[in-house]
């Protein structure tokens, strides 16, 4: 076992590091999400923006793979939070995109 450090800040300039990297990734993410919906909307049976049941194999699919028993209960949790942020940007988006001129 380690001793402990003796300062928090190595530790604290870990976790800053940490959290702009998944900044990055949510960036990523929210922006590979709006691809979908453009693809979803483009499609001529204009499929629903929201899919349940996507949603659900996501959340399943990542508490198993963690092993971490704590984060595996907050897994839906944050997921839940992650998707409804999503389509909310999603619906923001929108409103200040123009729609292109219909002939």
């Amino acid at each position: 076992m380690k001793p402990p450090p003796s300062s928090l800040e190595p530790l604290r300039d870990a976790i800053d590091d940490i959290d702009l990297a998944i900044l990055r990734l949510l960036e990523q993410r929210l922006a590979i999400a709006e691809q979908i919906a453009q693809v979803k909307e483009e499609q001529s049976e204009k499929l629903p923006l929201t899919d349940l049941q996507r949603e659900q194999q996501i959340i399943e699919r990542l508490q198993t793979a963690t092993k971490d028993e704590l984060l595996r209960e907050e897994i839906p949790a944050l997921y839940q939070h992650l998707m409804e942020m999503s389509k909310r940007i999603r619906l923001r988006l929108r409103q200040i995109t123009p729609l292109p001129p219909q002939d």
